[in-house]
């Protein structure tokens, strides 16, 4: 469990950060036992404080990580320090849940009162399950009309609209102290069209009455593009593994290969596949890591001052567009390609709004004019971090390489290759 070669230059926190995933992928995977607990050696880790509170803002896996531990007999073992800062972030996740489980089920009385039916999305579904995992929102989807009469009823009962439209999603609703709620009307299966026959496989959820959920194959490829494709920081991150494993686990051998079928089409079907195949590996106790360049990167990323932040330490353009940076070409082009796209919505934007209801096409032409400088700006500050942080993946994998250690095997980017250093210009 000490750090492995290539970690000397590192900051301490973040070398911490690298065991900590270590342990954590051991001691989280379904197939562990409790056996094999940590060794005196290892008990040292859970004196670095810095460390795993790095560890768990980025991977988001507190309250998983305390009920295996709990179930282990290991709680009564640790530092008094560490069991308070675990404890602190199980609470906090646990908060999260439960704000979930409430709206849902507000929700859902409103949806069986008004024959709607609205899909709950991703970790929505998670939170309405026994073994609920952190979530940044509660994602639903409903047809356009029915998504409208939500909006009304919502902003009825105290909710205000939040941030900013997307292609398939309407501008968020939250109320104070509750997850902001993301309203969809199109299903978002990233560079893939969907197969509009989805709305035909929808399922009940038996728990609460008035919500729906997508078949477990289309729920499957919700998850992993949205984890691997949108959000190219979550690739590999613990708590989209859960909420991965969750979503295999739900489908049969058949809906498995209907994923892989998809992936193998797809512009980044190596890491899609790549992703498929390391939840099933890990589930089964295997110990490799592919997605580990990835999760260094985000501790590179999450103990930046800007960085510090218990919900998205490694969110934002900047910080995206450092992995698009090191991942390549079709990540970069990926984005790109999303600043042209029309939202399903008025822009969240004051000014903006207003000049789209006056003059739809110059204010569409605005809109694009501000993702694009926006954009720009990003890249450009995001470029000196890449090649700092390809540095130093660079020498961590040659001083591996020199140990004689087995690197990861072929993945996805950046843990499928050694990154390259970022373009001279946008792509």
């Amino acid at each position: 469990m000490t750090p492995g070669p290539g970690t000397e230059s590192l900051a301490s926190a973040v070398r911490q950060a690298l065991t900590a995933r270590h342990c954590a992928l051991r001691m989280l995977s379904p197939s562990w036992t409790g056996r094999d607990s940590p060794t005196d050696d290892a008990r040292a880790l859970f004196q670095s404080l810095d460390g795993w509170r790095l560890f768990l803002h980025v991977e988001r896996c507190a309250l998983p990580l305390y009920q295996v531990m709990e179930r282990a007999g290991l709680l009564a073992t640790l530092p008094a320090p560490f069991l308070t800062l675990l404890t602190e972030e199980t609470e906090w996740e646990r908060k999260r849940i439960a704000s979930a489980r409430r709206q849902l089920q507000l929700i859902g009385r409103w949806a069986t009162e008004h024959q709607h039916r609205p899909v709950v999305l991703k970790g929505g579904v998670s939170a309405l399950g026994s073994a609920g995992i952190d979530l940044n929102d509660i994602d639903l989807l409903l047809e356009h009309d029915d998504a409208a009469a939500l909006v009304t009823d919502l902003q009825q009962r105290g909710y205000r609209q939040f941030g900013y439209a997307g292609v398939h999603h309407l501008r968020g609703l939250v109320r104070e102290d509750e997850l902001l709620v993301e309203i969809h009307v199109t299903l978002d299966t990233q560079l893939v069209p969907p197969d509009e026959t989805y709305w035909d496989r929808v399922e009940a959820i038996a728990e609460v009455p008035g919500l729906w959920r997508l078949a477990p194959a289309d729920h499957l490829w919700n998850i992993l593009t949205h984890g691997s494709v949108k959000h190219i920081t979550r690739r590999g991150r613990l708590r989209d593994l859960l909420l991965l494993h969750q979503a295999l686990a739900d489908c049969s051998t058949r809906d498995i290969e209907i994923n892989r079928r998809r992936a193998a089409t797809h512009e980044l079907a190596g890491v899609l596949g790549t992703t498929i195949d390391h939840v099933q590996h890990w589930a089964d106790g295997a110990g490799d890591d592919p997605f580990e360049a990835v999760a260094l990167t985000g501790y590179l990323l999450g103990q930046r001052d800007e960085n510090r932040s218990r919900v998205h330490p490694t969110s934002g353009s900047v910080n995206k567009w450092v992995f698009a940076q090191l991942a390549g070409r079709a990540e970069r082009h990926a984005i790109w390609a999303s600043v042209g796209r029309r939202g399903s919505d008025l822009s969240g934007f004051s000014p903006v709004r207003r000049l789209q209801r006056l003059s739809p096409g110059l204010g569409r032409l605005v809109q694009i004019g501000g993702r694009f400088s926006t954009q720009v700006l990003a890249y450009a500050k995001a470029y000196p971090l890449s090649r700092s942080i390809g540095r130093t993946i660079r020498q961590r994998e040659e001083a591996v390489g020199t140990a004689g250690l087995d690197t990861p095997r072929q993945s996805s980017a950046p843990a499928n290759r050694r990154p390259t250093s970022p373009p001279r210009g946008p792509s």
